[in-house]
């Protein structure tokens, strides 16, 4: 029985797949290995879509971002308040925190500064000794020193001697007025740009102070300017 030989082929040109590109020579659109690439056409409708979107839904975002920020300001705000509730009660002082860095008692005697005073004036007093309220000795984050002075001494619970203040969702100091340091006085603020604000305590539609017999916190809101439609206090002023 007789064998028969076949040549050999190199099986290039027989081959699908090898040596051709799967589309037509020359098909616009088209890559080497048969994928179709975009137009400029095509991305530039896609861009469009994208600029469309983005406009759409953008307010929306910053919009939740900025509604999360009021409710934390609104948080650290009430959280102070039950601090210089709390203050007042303990060994039935009768007085909130002072906001001029005045000790009723005499005995403390911080070094007092024309910027932020209230706020730092309430952090001060609040924060020389332990006794079993709730302080922000666990809240470190919520405090800024925006105008970056010093008391001097450590602020015991606080670990620290910077005057610090307590900050709003936006990182500007809350303004503390405290109706036994005088609602009439004028406080200066400096916000977390640097900038300097003077801001008076809440006066309600009527034209008295806002808790009269009390305290006021404000912050500057949204916009960071005192005086503003949106500006937050505790207790909530009437609209």
């Amino acid at each position: 029985m007789t064998t028969k030989v076949l040549p050999a082929t190199s099986g290039a040109a027989d081959t699908p797949g090898r040596g051709r590109t799967a589309g037509a020579a020359g098909e616009p659109g088209r890559t080497a290995a048969g994928v179709r690439g975009f137009t400029l056409m095509e991305l530039l409708i896609v861009i469009a879509i994208l600029g469309v979107l983005a406009v759409a839904f953008l307010p929306r975002i910053i919009g939740g971002q900025e509604a999360a920020k009021i409710s934390e300001t609104k948080a650290r705000m009430v959280t102070v308040q039950s601090i210089a509730e709390a203050y007042a009660r303990k060994a039935s002082r009768g007085y909130y925190p002072p906001a001029d860095f005045t000790d009723p008692e005499g005995k403390a005697k911080p070094r007092a500064d024309a910027n932020n005073a209230g706020i730092e004036s309430f952090v001060y007093f609040t924060h020389q000794k332990s006794e079993g309220y709730e302080t922000l000795e666990g809240r470190l984050d919520w405090l800024v020193n925006t105008d970056g002075d010093d008391n001097g001494a450590p602020i015991p619970l606080l670990q620290t001697s910077k005057k610090m203040e307590v900050a709003d969702g936006w990182g500007n100091p809350i303004a503390y007025f405290n109706s036994e340091s005088g609602y009439d006085k004028p406080q200066t603020y400096v916000d977390v740009t640097g900038g300097t604000q003077t801001v008076r305590a809440a006066r309600l539609p009527g034209g008295g102070h806002l808790a009269p017999r009390k305290f006021q916190l404000l912050s500057a809101g949204p916009d960071g300017k005192f005086g503003t439609e949106d500006d937050i206090t505790v207790p909530e002023l009437p609209r």
